[in-house]
């Protein structure tokens, strides 16, 4: 998404694993809203509530950089290879300036199982037996696994805050200073990714030594304390403030007075490292001075490793904060442009303002505080991010000022009296002035987009095209990026082409898709066009859109605009050429008697042959030898623009096939024409009773030099068995006797002796004595087969 100013906002979208999305933010973004769950939708539901990734429980938590939000499902991961787009919206940056809505679309990969991060145990002087196991993704969805330390078992508990985390009670107690080893089994995320087996050594941290004060100073109207440990929390909430020395754990006492000085103690949250504890002091331990002497006791506080600091006395001088608190920024919350958020030197009591503000609009120079300060909204304090401080906490250095309507487009300038705005000690702010810029609304509606009036659908120069169009401007960059585009459920074909065909080149409202001319290979009567991330000039993403109904009333929506060509030519018999094309076709001849397709010297005129279609592939047959005179090794197939027309609604013609094509036909037969045999008894005389009593001649088809014939197979059976009549049959049921190449044809060749004991039929040699049946299987040298016989040929081996 965009700003006005151009500043790419988002500059990531991932899932890191199946539980957590990460999206990624160009600028820091405000915590409150970043991490408002309902802000996120997926697949336009929200993300508690989704049934593909999130349900209920589930969180959204911004990192340390202020940019990165991490989206996490509580009930339900998302599955590899499944993908939803993700909604961003109602989000603002640290100077509440909007950021608009943006859609993404998140895809599920997971295939890594969860391994160990860290691990960490810490112990006073007594030990533990809590250690912290950290994973490298959430745990809650999987299984949590068996856990041992130094191989004694130990109980583990998922962590109630962090689902990454998993607490351990060890069976042992954990010295300080003592290195372990974690052995970690069966662990699994979401997906099932297992890890079986993994180990880890830690060492148990500490520090036995009690924390000790470094430090005692006053900051705003406080003492701080700072120790050299970080100190437990806990340990401060269950002390008792007061006067008596020996009950009460922080005491702040003047001779000779009772009276109770310090109110209250806590950590400091300015100091990241939990080592400052403030204590509120009243001031009335001045009296009617600027500056006391008092005794301060401290007793009972805790570290974070369970050690209890020395009891503490000093006498300590204090100096009255007479510093009156100061504005040091005020911002205004450009999503509603009506609260304030402002920010103060120190800390500041929750003030109550109703009509005390003027407001004066710079631009036109006119009071309107009539409009905008004459009954402002109760004040809160909030913390740095603009969420409201915990409940209990009453000082804050942030107040939210929310005015009496948002502000129109222009500038102001707002003035406080003084004495409205008091430090924690009751310091009065002094008048103070501070200026605020109302932007004109901005613009947070999407672009709608629709096909262009019907036909938005049409063929231009043999190419389908899609008109669509938006109801505003948008990107261009956007509107023409193919992978917004997703037709008829895939992306657009490589080749596609987008111009801008609005009114006038530098609207960008209308944009004509031109698809390939090979892209739409069948008439489709239902086409969908679904249209995604195309962003208007303020930054908001169209919304998913599937158009369809591309012509209403018409029976196509896109056409069959791929012609079809030759797959292969092949020649199957001396009169018979099978033509395989790209798509079902119907031929097409002209009509004038002249030739449609030439093979060398031979030409073919549809409307004169005998045509035949079955799916894909066309016969043509020819008179008896048609294709006697083609010379396959060189003659090639040409054949004449339309002479063949696919079965799309509007036809598409056969382009031309020129010589220059070199589409060879493939010889596929073996030519036979003019062939026979004879077979006789080898002579009375021979005697030999055995094959070779079998004299076969063979006379050579008409073309056998053209056609190349290599080599001629004989089989000799019987008379009385069935007649075989295809090279099929032959092969199948009989036992080939003899191989000849092409010379022994023209004379009578004896078969020889070492043929076998029997016919290729199985009889018998020895003793035949009647008639045979002749199979001489004719094969080319392109290994095409052919059959010449003669049937019943008397034959007398026993003579």
């Amino acid at each position: 998404m965009w700003l006005s100013r151009e500043l790419e906002i988002f500059s990531g979208f991932c899932a890191i694993n199946a539980t957590q999305v990460q999206v990624v933010f160009g600028t820091k973004v405000k915590k409150s809203v970043a991490e408002d769950e309902s802000n996120y939708l997926v697949n336009g539901t929200a993300l508690t509530a989704s049934a593909l990734f999130g349900g209920a429980g589930s969180t959204a938590t911004l990192q340390e950089d202020g940019k990165t939000v991490i989206l996490e499902a509580n009930t339900v991961a998302l599955a590899n290879d499944i993908s939803f787009t993700l909604t961003v919206q109602n989000i603002v940056d640290e100077n509440y300036a909007a950021i608009p809505k943006t859609n993404k679309v998140v895809t599920g990969s997971d295939n890594t199982a969860p391994t160990v991060s860290t691990v960490t145990a810490s112990a006073g002087a007594s030990g533990t037996k809590s250690v912290k196991v950290k994973f490298s993704e959430p745990m809650h969805l999987g299984n949590i696994g068996t856990y041992s330390v130094n191989g004694q078992p130990a109980v583990a508990a998922l962590s109630g805050t962090d689902n990454t985390v998993v607490n351990l009670t060890t069976s042992q107690t954990l010295v300080p200073g003592t290195e372990y080893t974690l052995q970690v089994s069966g662990v699994s995320d979401s997906e099932g990714n297992i890890n079986t087996s993994e180990s880890k050594t830690f060492t148990v941290s500490t520090s036995a030594v009690a924390p000790t004060i470094t430090s005692v100073t006053q900051k705003y109207g406080f003492i701080a304390v700072t120790f050299d440990q970080p100190i437990s929390s806990d340990s401060l909430n269950d002390l008792s403030v007061g006067v008596n020395n020996a009950t009460d754990d922080v005491t702040l006492t003047k001779m000779g007075s009772g009276t109770p000085y310090v109110t209250v103690i806590g950590l400091d949250p300015e100091d990241s490292t939990n080592k400052t504890v403030l204590i509120t002091v009243a001031n009335t331990v001045y009296g009617s001075g600027t500056t006391a002497s008092a005794e301060l006791k401290i007793k009972n506080i805790y570290d974070v490793y369970g050690n209890k600091m020395a009891d503490y006395t000093q006498t300590i001088s204090l100096t009255k904060d007479t510093t009156k608190p100061t504005l040091v920024s005020a911002t205004l919350d450009r999503t509603n442009k009506q609260d304030v958020i402002l920010e103060f030197s120190e800390p500041v009591q929750l003030p109550v303002i109703t009509n005390e503000i003027t407001a004066l609009n710079t631009t036109t120079a006119t009071d309107v505080s009539s409009s905008y300060t004459t009954n402002v909204g109760v004040q809160v304090l909030v913390d740095e991010s603009g969420d409201p401080v915990a409940a209990g906490v009453n000082q804050s250095k942030f107040v939210k000022l929310p005015l009496e309507a948002a502000l129109a487009a222009g500038s102001y300038q707002f003035s406080v009296p003084a004495g409205l705005i008091q430090d924690v000690v009751g310091n009065s702010n002094a008048a103070f002035n501070f200026n605020l810029t109302a932007d004109a609304a901005s613009d947070t509606t999407r672009p709608v987009v629709t096909l262009k009036a019907s036909p938005a659908a049409a063929v231009v120069n043999g190419k389908n095209t899609i008109q669509v169009e938006f109801d505003e401007e948008v990107r261009l960059a956007d509107a023409t990026n193919l992978n917004n585009y997703i037709l008829n459920g895939a992306a657009l074909p490589a080749g596609t082409v987008i111009t801008n065909v609005s009114a006038t080149p530098t609207d960008y409202d209308k944009f004509l898709i031109t698809l390939p001319a090979d892209a739409v290979t069948a008439d489709v009567t239902n086409a969908t066009l679904i249209v995604s991330n195309i962003r208007d000039v303020a930054g908001n993403a169209v919304a998913t859109t599937t158009l369809n109904d591309f012509n209403t009333g018409a029976t196509v929506d896109l056409a069959d605009t791929k012609l079809p060509t030759i797959v292969s030519a092949e020649a199957t018999a001396d009169d018979t050429l099978v033509l395989t094309f790209s798509e079902p076709v119907v031929a097409n001849g002209d009509g004038t008697g002249a030739a449609e397709l030439n093979i060398g010297s031979v030409a073919i005129n549809l409307d004169a042959e005998t045509v035949s279609s079955v799916g894909n592939k066309v016969t043509i047959t020819l008179a008896a030898g048609g294709l006697g005179a083609v010379d396959f090794s060189s003659d090639t197939l040409t054949v004449t623009a339309g002479a063949f027309q696919d079965k799309a609604a509007t036809a598409n013609g056969i382009d031309a096939i020129v010589a220059a094509d070199d589409l060879a036909v493939t010889d596929k037969f073996a030519d036979v024409t003019g062939g026979s045999v004879a077979t006789t008894d080898n002579g009375a005389v021979s005697d030999t009773d055995n094959i070779s009593e079998i004299a076969v001649n063979i006379t050579a088809p008409t073309n056998a030099a053209v056609d190349t014939v290599t080599k001629y197979h004989v089989y000799i059976a019987d008379a009385g068995a069935a007649d075989l009549t295809t090279v099929e049959d032959v092969e199948a049921n009989l036992t080939k006797l003899v191989t000849w190449t092409a010379s022994k044809a023209g004379s009578a060749q004896v078969i020889p002796a070492t043929a076998g004991l029997t016919l290729s039929d199985g009889t018998a040699v020895a003793g035949f004595n009647g008639s045979v049946d002749t199979y001489i299987v004719v094969e080319d040298d392109k290994g095409n087969k052919a059959l010449i016989k003669q049937l019943a040929a008397a034959v007398n081996i026993a003579d």
